[in-house]
């Protein structure tokens, strides 16, 4: 799957190898909410995609969401506890809030796959999948205040 989206992203270039550079002069916290709030418009704008069946303009985009997917991992070092929305949890409970962050990745490659077989149904389920590990991450892991 990594040698088919790294094809991906050769044949679709968007901005995806520009992101890092954009984001390198702002700190870990600025950056990870830049990147979240990307990946809700971007998913935003790729459910209408969906939904119109509009399957070539969908796929960089669902591209450009798992690579901001696997951008977030090293965005949560300890020296960024206490800043932003993120709560405690998130570093008390490493293992399990890793492995949402690999699950969303994951949830976004299978919409980018899906949208690759023109699967309008599980592209539609992979992507509910995908923003709903966003809600229940948000739940647990950010802090409302």
């Amino acid at each position: 799957m990594t040698l088919r989206l790294l094809t991906l992203s050769l044949l679709f270039p968007i901005p995806l190898l520009q992101i890092p550079a954009a984001l390198a002069d702002s700190s870990a916290t600025e950056q990870r909410q830049q990147l979240y709030s990307e990946i809700d418009d971007q998913s935003e704008q790729l459910e209408t995609l969906i939904l119109d069946q509009q399957w070539q303009q969908a796929i960089p985009i669902a591209n450009a969401l798992v690579y901001k997917a696997d951008l977030l991992h090293p965005l949560f070092p300890l020296s960024s506890r206490g800043e932003g929305r993120a709560n405690d949890a998130v570093w008390n409970e490493w293992p399990q809030f890793s492995d949402r962050l690999n699950r969303l990745s994951r949830g976004f490659a299978g919409v980018a796959y899906a949208i690759e077989q023109q699967d309008y149904r599980a592209a539609e389920q992979s992507l509910e999948q995908a923003t709903s590990l966003c809600r229940s991450c948000h739940i647990d892991y950010r802090s409302l205040w």
